[in-house]
């Protein structure tokens, strides 16, 4: 019995510790790579939001302590926001140092259970590792529980064992035992139904008979009981884990977005530019960028107060994804600046959709838009496009920048082309009749 438990007790340990770990993985693997974003781009605020947030959820997600370390070691941010800067691989702590050393996912086991996983954080540079303390506690728990179950059970078993023994003893022993030994085989073939036809020549075995049958039917509803129990835990996983794959996606949502507008942020608009730069320029086609940014913001920002700022580029924003095709990549660049990559688009196409846009924000009937400067809303914008004004993505947005400002000393509410003064009066008339 004492084997029987250890070998129960040990297969159920190792089945919840695996899917302890693997939950932990399903988890760590996107946050290592937001993690990744931040630590390559140097925001560490951003960092320590994310763990910050990451360890508000400690309970749910079944850990103690989250920490991002860098290759020597040294804290980049933890869940509780006091350990920057400390080298845990000086420590006595062996595991830090291992862990630095491994390229997957490396786990450290006590008694048994998993106490900690490190998860490189790696997008093809390794930039550091993740370490998170694990909460093994409702493994202990559940593993007690079990322990206790399965002892009152042998209990029971053993009751029941003596009680057959000693109606061994009495005068009727033969066929009544011989029934009871053939249910007995019965329950232990798993047939939950099985009962013994109740004797009347043996007060004695016919009490016997009795408890064995209200053993069977206790073991019965148990076996149901438990049942039920993994049936509702394994729901809950499930919907614990669609939870999880919400979150994970809403994360990355707010990661690669800006708040206010929903469009792309100025970092994500970075990594875009980049890939469809090469995609772009290996397949030989052009593509442009265009720089805008709203006249007379901070008027209209002091005159009618921050939140109809905010209103005016949401309506602006909304202008934008109206008057870009599904193909092309809209963003925030940072305050009332926005950018917009045109693919398969030459400058003098580049320059057509920057004037439908300029004309489309200038007649749009904004709230308050005949107290601007210019009596209107209105934007200016800088053309910039692949190969004509650079050779790489900051040379087109320096490019594109520069024509932008140009027509801010123009007067503003116009587009200018890098490398030319103005917007020629011929494309001019071709986007109003467009």
């Amino acid at each position: 019995m004492a084997i029987a438990l250890t070998v129960v007790l040990s297969v159920d340990r190792s089945v919840q510790s695996r899917a302890l770990i693997e939950r932990t993985r399903a988890w760590s693997q996107p946050l290592s790579t937001s993690a990744a974003m931040s630590i390559a781009q140097g925001r560490l605020p951003d960092l320590h939001n994310l763990l910050t947030a990451t360890h508000e959820r400690r309970a749910a997600l079944n850990f103690r302590d989250i920490v991002i370390v860098n290759h020597l070691g040294v804290v980049l941010g933890d869940g509780g926001g006091t350990r920057f800067g400390e080298n845990l691989a000086r420590t006595e702590d062996t595991f830090v140092r291992e862990a630095l050393q491994h390229t997957r996912a490396y786990v450290e086991r006590f008694d048994g259970l998993p106490t900690r996983i490190a998860v490189p954080i790696d997008n093809g540079i390794r930039w550091g590792t993740l370490v998170v303390v694990l909460n093994t506690d409702q493994i202990n728990q559940s593993l007690s529980y079990r322990r206790r179950r399965f002892i009152a059970v042998a209990f029971v078993l053993g009751v029941l064992s003596m009680l057959v023994l000693l109606g061994l003893l009495s005068r009727f022993i033969v066929r009544p035992v011989r029934e009871l030994s053939h249910v007995a085989v019965r329950l232990a073939q798993g047939d939950l139904d099985a009962r013994v036809p109740l004797q009347k020549e043996g007060r004695e075995l016919e009490e016997l008979g009795n408890a064995l049958n209200q053993a069977a039917h206790r073991l019965q509803n148990y076996t149901q009981e438990l049942e039920d129990a993994v049936s509702s835990r394994t729901q809950a996983l499930a919907r614990a884990n669609d939870e999880l794959r919400e979150a994970n996606a809403n994360l990355e949502l707010l990661a690669i977005t800006d708040g206010l507008t929903t469009l792309y942020n100025h970092r994500h608009f970075q990594i875009l530019l980049e890939r469809e730069f090469e995609r772009q320029r290996r397949e030989g086609r052009v593509f442009a960028v265009l720089m805008i940014d709203v006249d007379d913001f901070k008027h209209y920002n002091d005159n009618h107060g921050h939140p109809a700022g905010d209103e005016l580029l949401v309506q602006i924003s909304k202008l934008f994804r109206d008057h870009t095709r599904a193909t092309d990549i809209v963003a925030r660049y940072g305050g009332e600046e926005f950018s917009i990559l045109l693919l398969g688009a030459s400058f003098e196409d580049a320059m057509h959709h920057g004037e439908k846009i300029r004309q489309a924000v200038s007649t749009f009937a904004f709230h308050h838009a005949e107290e601007q400067p210019l009596g209107c809303v209105s934007v200016s914008i800088g053309v910039a496009s692949w190969p004509d004004h650079g050779d790489t993505p900051q040379q087109l947005l320096e490019a594109a920048d520069r024509a932008l400002y140009r027509s801010k000393r123009q007067g503003r509410n116009c587009v200018s082309l890098a490398g030319y003064r103005a917007l020629p009066e011929e494309i001019i008339a071709g986007a109003a009749d467009a």
